[in-house]
């Protein structure tokens, strides 16, 4: 008798339980189908396209100008903001080149004349996925996080497997790699580069990764208010860069250019443009990204 009980209300339980889950499924929320998201990014140079190669006149210098040899940069941890004021990551696509995970990696030179370091493809736009919706504001970070930092770049990978956007493993990657030839008609030619990165990064050798992240990490938080993906592109002028800056002229030994050193003062202006503390002076606003319409 007491078996036939058990055996009862076993049955019940288990009816009571289908009927619990049928309820819940009849009123479940149907999956958000995600909508592929294209950012598109330019470079510039003032009011000119961004080619490598070609040469820029450097204002107000007369007879200074600049040729580029190479433009790469990475950005990370991209989301954007909906009109109910919440930020949402971007599900990058991973394609097995160019993003991976959070991180992003955007190409502006191409190997030919002038660009003999560069690589064959160019990447001008990141690819991900976002929930339908209305979205106003772009936040991005110039930089790689630093948990993927200071890795091996030989055995990373895509788009950390490139030896060129590389230090060490106790400083990284470079964030940000811009190199070029400046032509001083007085002068001749010279190498110019800025190449963004952390510095004083603690270790016990240049080719040991760091436990704890660096003093000066100079990862570059850029946030753009009323960008409409579907209308707009993020801009990279290089003119707004060197604003302040003389390439022509390089503080005796110091590396040609800005090498995120904070020893280097060829690196104060570069910086401020970028919205980066330098020695004593605060970070400000970057000034390096704006939108416009594509």
């Amino acid at each position: 008798m007491r078996c036939t009980q058990r055996r009862r209300l076993i049955q019940l339980t288990a009816l009571a339980l289908l009927a619990v889950g049928q309820a819940l499924s009849a009123h479940s929320v149907p999956a958000i189908t995600l909508e592929e998201t294209r950012l598109e990014f330019s470079a510039r140079f003032g009011n000119q396209p961004f080619v490598c190669g070609q040469s820029y006149q450097l204002a107000p210098h007369p007879g200074l100008s600049l040729t580029p040899t190479d433009l790469r940069f990475y950005v990370s941890d991209i989301e954007l903001v909906n009109e109910q004021g919440k930020a949402v990551p971007l599900q990058l696509k991973e394609d097995g080149l160019w993003q991976q995970g959070k991180l992003a990696l955007l190409d502006f030179e191409q190997v030919g004349p002038g660009c003999h370091n560069g690589t064959p493809l160019l990447n001008t736009q990141v690819i991900g996925t976002l929930p339908p919706g209305r979205y106003n504001t772009l936040r991005f970070t110039l930089g790689v996080p630093f948990q993927r930092n200071h890795g091996m770049p030989t055995l990373a990978a895509p788009p950390l497997n490139l030896t060129a956007m590389f230090w060490v493993w106790q400083a990284g990657y470079k964030f940000f790699k811009f190199d070029a030839q400046v032509q001083n008609g007085q002068q001749g030619a010279s190498g110019f580069s800025v190449h963004l990165g952390s510095t004083e990064c603690s270790s016990a050798s240049r080719t040991t990764a760091p436990a704890s992240p660096c003093r000066h990490p100079n990862r570059v938080r850029v946030e753009l208010a009323n960008f409409d993906p579907r209308q707009q592109r993020v801009v990279l002028d290089l003119s707004r860069l060197l604003q302040g800056s003389r390439p022509d002229f390089n503080t005796p030994d110091t590396p040609p250019g800005c090498m995120s050193g904070q020893d280097d003062p060829d690196c104060q202006a570069i910086f401020r443009q970028l919205g980066l503390p330098f020695g004593t002076s605060h970070a400000g606003f970057q000034q390096l990204f704006h939108v416009e319409m594509q």
